[in-house]
């Protein structure tokens, strides 16, 4: 039985076009994309004993679909928290029948 996505998250695509006034890139993120997706896991958090740092780094990760938008660098948007896309999609099938199965994306926010 396929997948159905269940809710939609916002996606602000990464766009590596833009520059400074001395020419060098600048990070920014382009007009959120409403994505779908399967299922939130919202993952778990850790301190880790940096000298002189309090932050917290929470992992989460999203199901989706196989031809989802995510790609590395982006940002999401879900349940007002926004966090980072770490790495590219990993986007698997079906080893037999070899359907698209969907894709898992990996997300980060560090607090602090």
């Amino acid at each position: 039985m396929p997948r159905r996505v269940t809710e939609y998250v916002e996606r602000l695509p990464f766009d590596g076009s833009v520059t400074d006034e001395m020419g060098d890139p600048v990070d920014s993120w382009g007009s959120p994309v409403s994505e779908g997706i399967f299922e939130f896991s919202p993952g778990g958090s850790v301190e880790p004993a940096l000298p002189g740092h309090d932050r917290v780094v929470t992992t989460p990760t999203i199901y989706a679909p196989y031809d989802t938008g995510f790609a590395e660098r982006d940002k999401c948007v879900i349940g007002g928290e926004t966090y980072t896309v770490v790495g590219r999609p990993a986007r698997w099938k079906h080893r037999r029948t070899g359907r698209e199965v969907g894709a898992v994306v990996n997300l980060k926010a560090v607090d602090g």
